[in-house]
């Protein structure tokens, strides 16, 4: 068998963009520090040509395309010590078209769209909020294949306690996908919640203990099929007692307590020293 094979790189653009000030813009209590951009261009060709011991011939032919374009914002509400505000945007498109001599030609095409929002309160101060928010769309479509389209949304929430005593963490996490297969309309969701919850305590230097809990639930469905509904619950203790002063040499336990509410259903409570 004889292959010769060719790979062509057409083009590569990349370019960046930078804004920075103190104070790039300003709306009212909205300050816009800097603003960043990229773009990214990229595509290539590849031919591939076989010959068999028998004569057999075939010749393929690819052809690649992919993009992306980036856009972030670093701004501040009155104040950097109130509220900082970070927010980016980006698209991406791709196509893949391949000629064959024996199989069907295929083309594919594929546009991903996202959009992300941070927001992170009392920065410097004891008490601090972070709260973001992130959308995303994309779409695929395929020669003899299914065209799909899919949603996405992510809110992340935390509250953190800064103190000398017991530094303390809460947290909600909260995610959803659903994907919608164009030619028969049928659906698949999917959907994540977290709720969890920390703190620490350092004593006389040498003993460290933490405790957390946290909630996950899961929740799936398959177009008019029954919902899916898996709920965890999981509790650690940890503890820690260093021995020396270069923290090299410690004695460490683990306790967990595991709860499962499914369709498969567990309880255990693990130690580990």
């Amino acid at each position: 068998m004889k292959s010769i094979k060719y790979i062509i790189l057409l083009f590569i653009i990349l370019s960046n963009f930078h804004l920075f000030a103190e104070e790039l813009y300003s709306l009212g209590i909205l300050k816009v520090k800097s603003l960043n951009g990229s773009i990214l261009l990229e595509s290539s060709f590849r031919e591939q040509e076989n010959t068999l011991t028998n004569n057999f011939y075939d010749k393929q032919q690819s052809l690649n395309f992919n993009g992306i374009f980036k856009v972030k914002t670093n701004s501040f509400l009155w104040h950097e010590n109130f509220c900082i505000l970070d927010a980016n945007l980006e698209y991406s498109p791709n196509a893949l078209k391949e000629n064959f001599l024996v199989m069907p030609n295929r083309t594919e095409t594929t546009n991903a769209e996202n959009f992300g929002v941070n927001l992170l309160f009392f920065n410097n101060r004891p008490l601090s909020f972070n709260f973001s928010l992130g959308q995303g769309l994309s779409y695929s479509m395929r020669d003899y294949g299914t065209s799909i389209q899919t949603n996405m949304s992510i809110i992340n929430s935390s509250l953190i306690f800064k103190n000398s005593f017991a530094p303390i963490s809460l947290s909600f996490n909260k995610s959803n996908s659903q994907e919608t297969y164009l030619s028969d309309s049928k659906t698949y969701e999917f959907n994540r919640t977290n709720v969890s919850a920390s703190a620490s305590k350092l004593i006389n230097g040498t003993l460290e203990n933490k405790i957390s809990f946290s909630n996950n639930n899961y929740q799936y469905k398959y177009d008019n099929l029954q919902l899916s509904n898996l709920d965890i619950f999981e509790a650690k203790l940890d503890n820690k007692l260093i021995i020396n002063k270069e923290n090299d040499e410690f004695i460490q336990s683990n306790l967990t307590y595991y709860n499962q509410i499914g369709n498969i259903n567990q309880n255990r409570l693990t130690e580990n020293l």
